[in-house]
């Protein structure tokens, strides 16, 4: 029998609640005294069935209970053992699962201790958990952090996700992936116009610098035809892509978002950054924060652990690899990312509270194959100083104008490095 085939339904998005009417408060009646008091569990019940989850997820994701102070009470309301540390080294891959089935399961199995799994008890009610524990008895299952399983599942895949992060889009729709070569023609065409350009200089140099800069004035004028085009339709006032007023989901059909936040060398930011994300207008429990960081950045990291960061954020360490890029790490944390929808931030954005709501108006108001939408960008300081005002005019000109333009005229529309929400299944493939 296969203890990965007996998980199917333990914790996957399919087990999500999306409605709890019925939360008996005496099921979490073993956390009273030590963790939390009668008035903090009953505010979590309420709010859990508001939000659709379960109230230690209330707690956990509001800093009110630490994941790891729950899951060692839970284990030892259960009578199960509780691991608070995994090293790669202790566990591996229950029968040759992929990292993305460990994760979706939050399982892993013991190296030394034959039938010994430890399993991350994320979504799933304390008396579910119980009654897991007592059908699966033939197997010794300990419990942990679904943080502490997520990063060992993260080391002991480390080859794997970095793999993926430096070579996954090339090695699956190479097409899609600028690490392919120039192809045959291409080159050849480009030796062909680079011999051309030499022997007209050599031959006549006056007429080919004129036919040059003939040729790179044409590309300018449609740059400033396009520039035009942009300028008039912000003059006329012409639709912009805005959603308008969203209607307020309720909070129960929100689906789980995952935020996105890599940093390098900036730990002077972080107590600012926190603060604007727990200021989103999205159930809490429902935010997954990824706060990513280098493992050589020893300062970002000691400060990120520093702060005491609740339940729905978690640091992720991307081991040293070449090349050094923000893509890399955003790839290299993709795989642990749980949310349906996914936006990534930079250090020093402030997203207003609303955007995670309006984003998902505006997937829905869209087409079924729209994959991104891009939020706009202003300088918070726009009066600060002259330098400020020109930034101010440039992201003006750029989110009114030229994006718009492009949109209206069916052209590609291109990405900024932040505040940019996806779909989640468009980024895995």
């Amino acid at each position: 029998m296969s203890l990965v085939g007996e998980s199917r339904g333990w914790g996957g998005p399919a087990r999500r609640v999306a409605r709890l009417t019925s939360i008996p408060p005496s099921e979490y009646d073993f956390l009273l005294g030590r963790l939390v008091d009668r008035a903090t569990l009953t505010r979590a019940c309420a709010i859990a069935r508001r939000w659709g989850v379960r109230p230690h997820e209330v707690m956990i994701a509001n800093g009110w209970l630490a994941a790891e102070d729950y899951c060692r009470a839970l284990a030892r309301h259960c009578g199960a053992p509780y691991r608070a540390t995994l090293a790669a080294f202790e566990v591996t891959a229950p029968d040759r699962a992929s990292p993305r089935q460990c994760l979706a399961r939050g399982l892993l199995k013991e190296r030394e201790r034959a039938r010994s799994f430890v399993f991350a008890p994320e979504r799933l009610g304390p008396d579910a958990i119980r009654e897991m524990l007592a059908r699966l008895s033939p197997y010794q299952l300990s419990l942990a952090s679904p943080h502490a399983v997520r990063r060992a599942i993260s080391s002991h895949f480390a080859a794997s996700f970095g793999r993926h992060a430096i070579e996954g889009l090339a090695a699956r729709p190479p097409q899609m992936s600028a690490q392919a070569r120039p192809t045959k023609w291409q080159r050849r065409a480009l030796l062909f116009g680079a011999m051309a350009m030499l022997l007209g200089l050599g031959v006549d140099p006056v007429k080919t610098i004129w036919a040059v800069t003939l040729s790179l004035a044409i590309l300018f004028v449609a740059v400033i035809a396009f520039r035009l085009v942009a300028a008039y339709g912000l003059w006329r006032g012409a639709p912009s892509g805005e959603t308008g007023s969203a209607p307020r989901l309720p909070d129960h059909e929100l689906p789980i978002y995952s935020v996105l936040v890599p940093l390098y060398r900036e730990a002077h930011m972080l107590p600012q950054l926190v603060s604007a994300l727990r200021r989103l207008d999205y159930p809490a429990a429902k935010l997954d924060i990824k706060i990513i960081l280098e493992a050589d950045d020893e300062a970002t990291i000691a400060a990120a652990n520093a702060l005491r960061l609740p339940g729905n954020f978690e640091i992720v360490v991307v081991p040293v690899l070449q090349p050094r890029t923000k893509p890399k790490a955003l790839n290299f944390a993709l795989p642990l990312a749980r949310g349906e929808y996914l936006v990534i931030y930079d250090a020093e954005d402030r997203p207003e509270p609303g955007q995670l709501r309006r984003a998902l108006h505006a997937f829905a108001a869209g087409p079924p194959n729209l994959a991104a939408v891009q939020a706009r960008l202003n300088i918070y300081n726009a009066k600060q100083s002259w330098l400020t005002r020109q930034f101010t005019i440039e992201y003006c000109a750029l989110f009114d104008g030229l994006l718009p333009a492009l949109d209206r005229l069916l052209l590609p529309i291109p990405l900024g490095g932040t505040s940019n929400l996806f779909r989640a299944s468009a980024l895995r493939g």
